[in-house]
């Protein structure tokens, strides 16, 4: 007695596809967690940015005061400038450090768009073991066609939508990067003006009092050292590039 066939299909096509959707979820899962330390870490080195930023503006807004009250005493112009010399330069460290996040981040999206990419072969490869197996499968029911039929649908809309938001988290990463390069860019000329104002203060001569104090020798020499440190970290910032930052002024 000739027994009739049995199509099990329907389970390997529903047992494929629940593998497919626990993959999926943990793919996004992963890309998440990847998004929240991306945005936790972007955020605090740009917070730090601000405050470098804020306290070069200051140290602006205290010399210009100083300079007015120690008009005729260049000596303790010079005292005060070599004080704001230096932190000056522990406030360019503290901007430039907070650079560094960047590259770090950059890493990250690196292994995110690798495990973007990884995630279209994968489904591939599942969707060919599918076609495989139901190449020996009984002719499937109407009610079974429709279903594969729907499925098939949805599958080909996901790529689109992938697509278009994907487009718009690189603008927007472009967008932001171009910001902070123009910050960066503020930054540098800000920080590279106040320098020179320091340095005019600091060579200023005190024509009344000849005998220099040793210890405002020393107190000059540091504050030298430390305007070269800024002009030092300051030139290493990254440059803006300017087409790239007119391109995207309209987004």
């Amino acid at each position: 007695m000739k027994l009739p066939a049995t199509s099990t299909g329907a389970p390997a096509n529903a047992a494929s596809s629940k593998q497919e959707e626990m993959a999926a979820r943990k793919l996004q899962q992963a890309k998440d967690a990847v998004a929240t330390l991306k945005t936790i870490k972007t955020k605090t080195s740009d917070d730090q940015k601000a405050r470098a930023a804020q306290k070069v503006q200051e140290l602006k807004a205290r010399l210009q005061a100083l300079k007015m009250i120690y008009a005729g005493d260049p000596k303790k112009l010079a005292r005060a400038a070599a004080q704001i010399a230096r932190e000056l330069a522990a406030a360019v460290k503290s901007y430039t450090s907070a650079g560094g996040s960047r590259v770090e981040l950059g890493g990250v999206e690196a292994g995110d768009a690798s495990a973007s990419a990884a995630a279209p072969a994968g489904d591939a490869k599942a969707e060919g073991a599918g076609a495989g197996a139901g190449a020996g499968e009984a002719t499937p029911t109407a009610e079974t066609a429709e279903k594969d039929k729907v499925a098939a649908e949805g599958d080909a809309s996901q790529p689109e939508a992938a697509s278009s938001a994907a487009t718009k988290q690189a603008d927007e990463k472009r967008a932001a990067d171009a910001a902070r390069a123009n910050a960066d860019d503020d930054f540098r000329n800000e920080a590279r003006a106040l320098a020179r104002e320091l340095k005019a203060a600091l060579r200023r001569k005190d024509h009344k009092h000849r005998d220099e104090d040793p210890r405002d020798g020393s107190d000059k020499r540091s504050a030298e050292q430390a305007l070269a440190a800024v002009e030092q970290a300051v030139g290493a910032l990254p440059m803006a590039d300017v087409a790239a930052v007119g391109a995207l002024a309209g987004i």
